[in-house]
């Protein structure tokens, strides 16, 4: 059984909101490190999370399309089997995808 586990943080929102949310990449390897840290994001932010140490990968939400509904977002996040989603910004659809993609502990704003 692997020890490893994958966080999700969702910051869909502005820019410099998910500039001050890159600290808690850095908190979850230092407390967690071998955790896995992904962030769910706007494609026009994603840039500056592609280099940072402690972010292992982004997923771009403009480009997985957002008119693809929270049925196939959900199927989608259900398949990097995500132990932890942190929603630093409140978004109803996506809560409902994140419920759906069956993230046992879904921690929210």
């Amino acid at each position: 059984m692997s020890t490893t586990q994958r966080f999700l943080l969702s910051r869909t929102d502005r820019l410099g909101d998910l500039v001050l949310s890159t600290p808690v990449a850095t908190a979850l390897k230092k407390e967690f490190p071998n955790a896995e840290v992904f962030f769910l994001t706007r494609d026009y932010a994603a840039e500056i999370l592609d280099l940072h140490p402690h972010v292992d990968g982004v997923l771009r939400l403009d480009s997985l399309g957002e008119a693809m509904g929270a049925q196939s977002l959900a199927k989608l996040l259900r398949s990097y089997d995500f132990d932890v989603v942190l929603a630093l910004f409140p978004r109803p659809e996506l809560a409902w995808a994140f419920y759906r993609a069956g993230i046992p502990l879904r921690i929210g704003t």
